[in-house]
């Protein structure tokens, strides 16, 4: 999962990404790996694929420019969040406060969607939501993350 959540669509790209790899169109072109010789993920790389997957409904409506439908908006928050405490949890000590500071951020953007009813385009413009990025240094944190999953998490 790169956690590189290949979305830089709107505020949520700079976090989707850290926690999002996976499900371009490039991915077509990787070699599908063997499960059955394959090791099992370690935790942390495993709840970076969930939270890769927890994110997956929101960057399809933010790549759409839409909004989460009402009917879809506590069920995919809620997930989004359960994976960011599994994140946390299992997260080695070299990188647990930059993810911590991703989740962080994370949060307040999910807290900015569910006080706009589920627009998406209005998480960036969310004073909120922006000030605890930049105040946090959530972008550089992401990028850490990233860069950690990439070398760490075989296809995640």
């Amino acid at each position: 999962m790169g956690l590189g959540l290949h979305v830089a669509v709107l505020s949520f790209g700079l976090l989707l990404g850290v926690t999002a790899c996976g499900g371009s169109v490039a991915d077509a072109d990787r070699p599908i790996r063997d499960t059955a010789t394959a090791a099992p993920p370690t935790p942390f790389c495993a709840a970076a694929q969930h939270n890769a997957d927890a994110l997956r409904p929101l960057n399809g409506f933010a790549q759409r420019g839409g909004s989460v439908p009402p009917e879809q908006l506590q069920r995919t928050v809620d997930a989004v969040r359960h994976s960011g405490i599994e994140l946390i949890a299992s997260a080695p000590s070299d990188i647990r406060a930059d993810v911590q500071i991703v989740v962080d951020a994370l949060d307040a953007q999910l807290d900015a969607l569910e006080r706009s009813g589920g627009d998406i385009a209005a998480v960036a413009r969310d004073p909120a939501a922006s000030a605890t990025a930049a105040a946090t240094g959530a972008t550089a944190a992401s990028q850490r993350v990233s860069a950690y999953i990439t070398r760490t998490c075989q296809g995640v």
